[in-house]
Parts: structure tokens; sequence; C-alpha cells
């Protein structure tokens, strides 16, 4: 668990707040000694979003999350569990994963 930067350098690959400005951050990272608890990207007048934040309280104690929104599709996922999906909705269709 080097760094999550990947994660939002991919996201940022796929989400643009226009066709020349792309969005990059790095959320944790061991080798610069970066960690950054909680985060959200969601810029005025946009139907997407991305946020970062950190479960709090029994197993999940400490687990980061990231949701990922794109006005159709929000997904979450856990860079701390190995980048599992969590939840996915689309319309009035939801998958979630029973979390034992």
């Amino acid at each position: 668990m080097k760094t999550f930067s990947f994660v939002i350098f991919s996201l940022a690959t796929v989400i643009t707040m226009n066709a020349a400005e792309k969005v990059q951050k790095v959320l944790a990272s061991a080798e610069r000694g970066v960690y950054v608890e909680t985060w959200e990207l969601a810029p005025p007048g946009a139907n997407w979003s991305v946020k970062k934040s950190v479960l709090h309280g029994g197993k999940q104690e400490g687990v980061d999350i990231i949701t990922v929104n794109n006005g159709k599709l929000t997904f979450t996922v856990s860079p701390t569990r190995g980048m599992g999906l969590l939840h996915a909705r689309m319309g009035k269709v939801v998958l979630e994963w029973n979390r034992r």
C-alpha cells in the first residue's frame, strides 16, 4: 500500500473538468509521507463527484473508501481492502456485497 495516487490518476483520466484540465490528487503515499483522511471534488454545476472518507466503528474502523459518482453510476471502492468494490448503483439497479 505505497500510494493511492494511481486511483485518483486513473479516475482523473476519465473525469475531467474540461477537455484540457485533468484532476490529480495524492490521497495516501508511504513514500511521500502523505495521508488525507477526507477529500471531496464536486465542482459547482457539475453532475459528478469524487469523495474519499474513512469508516469508523466496529470492524470497519479506519477503512478508507472512495465514492465516485458520474451522474448516472455511483460506486464505492476500498483501496485499503484490495480495491474491493463495496457498492454500485445505476438508477434502480443496486449491487451491494455482504460485509461479514
